[in-house]
């Protein structure tokens, strides 16, 4: 039942955009979506094992035709990213398993260049680096049947600026309305050093 579970977090993972042509050398659009989160490599957490944390993004994209299938694309998106943890043999009774959550909250740069097939229906694919900026982040927890929600001062444990690799797929449907899907892997900590923690942001969104 969980690779079913998992599957179905990936294709939430999908994401709607619409274009909209402004001359014949680029384009721009509004996107989001759902947005499916880890973070390999964290060990500050209570519990072992991990699920998906689903989070969000949106926001505008602009894409520049280089030549006749080189483009380049720049996005400005806010984007919801975090881990969550559970443990299955909680201690509370009638409770089914306990949850740790850590939402994330950024606003991201991606900065991409790849090919584009053009033509009424196209396929695009393009990859980069995306910058992101750390706007704060919140914690949610579940223990039996209390549950709790606390902010955090994001400066003291977490990275202000966040940099990551992206790589990205669209296809269109026709001139302004397409869809996505991004996977984007941290290459800096989300985590401060002095934490220990070497946990990297990761998504499909």
């Amino acid at each position: 039942m969980k690779i079913y579970k998992y599957l179905l977090s990936a294709v939430l993972g999908l994401a709607l955009c619409t274009s909209i042509s402004a001359q014949t050398s680029y384009d721009f659009g509004v996107k989001g979506g759902v947005s499916v989160n880890m973070m390999p490599g964290t060990t500050a957490l209570p519990f072992d094992e991990f699920e998906p944390n689903i989070g969000f993004q949106g926001g505008l994209f602009s894409t520049f035709y280089l030549s006749d299938n080189i483009i380049s694309q720049v996005e400005f998106l806010y984007a919801r990213k975090g881990v969550r943890t559970v443990n299955h043999t909680p201690e509370a009774i009638g409770s089914s398993k306990d949850i740790y959550a850590r939402h994330i909250h950024y606003l991201q740069l991606p900065l991409l260049i790849g090919w584009d097939s053009l033509g009424g229906t196209s396929l695009r694919v393009v990859t980069g680096p995306e910058f992101g900026y750390c706007l704060g982040n919140h914690i949610r927890t579940s223990y039996g049947d209390k549950k709790e929600t606390h902010f955090e001062d994001e400066d003291f444990f977490l990275n202000k600026f966040n940099l990551a690799w992206a790589a990205q797929a669209t296809y269109f449907f026709n001139a302004a309305l397409g869809i996505d899907v991004k996977f984007d892997y941290g290459i800096t900590r989300t985590f401060k050093e002095s934490t220990g923690d070497n946990g990297r942001n990761a998504g499909l969104q």
